[in-house]
């Protein structure tokens, strides 16, 4: 009787309190310099236009510097969490940010050249991500230092399965960017 009395005070207890659950979107630091602001969820929020084409899952990823950072601290060292997390940033809305869209464009080249696979495999499978607009940056890199034909060979090489759309979609891109 007294374990069920200990349980019965235990509900009671937990059911009376609200959780206190902390949105990561108020852990991103907002900076003034244009180069690093972040963009606040209601930023993010897509035009009405978009709603219908738009996962909100990655919302609280959209634009964001830090994961950026993370990216390009550890380009040698890429797992497929960091490749997902640093995709998960590109959405159209970052396009409002001339530096951040920079940096992004400059780091996706990195990140499919140092793991064409991984960048494949995400790119094919999520459907949260913003595939179409990661697909548009492929078309007009802002540095002229990738090596756009490598990465187009190692992507054509990839047997990753159910993959053949993405893949195609990736190597019209890089073609496009030659001209």
């Amino acid at each position: 009787m007294k374990a069920f009395s200990y349980i019965l005070t235990f509900f009671f207890l937990t059911s009376c309190f609200e959780p206190r659950v902390k949105k990561v979107s108020d852990n991103i630091p907002v900076e003034s310099d244009t180069a690093t602001k972040q963009l606040s969820p209601n930023d993010r929020t897509p035009k009405e236009s978009e709603l219908d084409k738009t996962d909100m899952s990655y919302v609280n990823y959209w634009c964001t510097t830090d994961i950026l950072r993370k990216t390009e601290k550890n380009i040698d060292n890429l797992d497929i969490a960091l490749i997902a997390d640093f995709l998960a940033t590109f959405h159209a809305s970052c396009n409002d940010n001339a530096e951040y869209s920079e940096w992004s464009n400059e780091l996706l080249f990195k990140v499919i050249g140092k793991k064409p696979n991984r960048f494949l495999e995400l790119i094919s499978k999520n459907s949260s991500l913003s595939r179409e607009h990661i697909i548009e940056e492929l078309k007009s890199p802002i540095h002229e230092q990738a090596d756009l034909d490598s990465i187009a060979i190692e992507i054509e090489r990839l047997e990753i399965p159910n993959s053949e759309e993405w893949k195609s979609k990736i190597i019209l891109s890089l073609e496009i960017a030659k001209k």
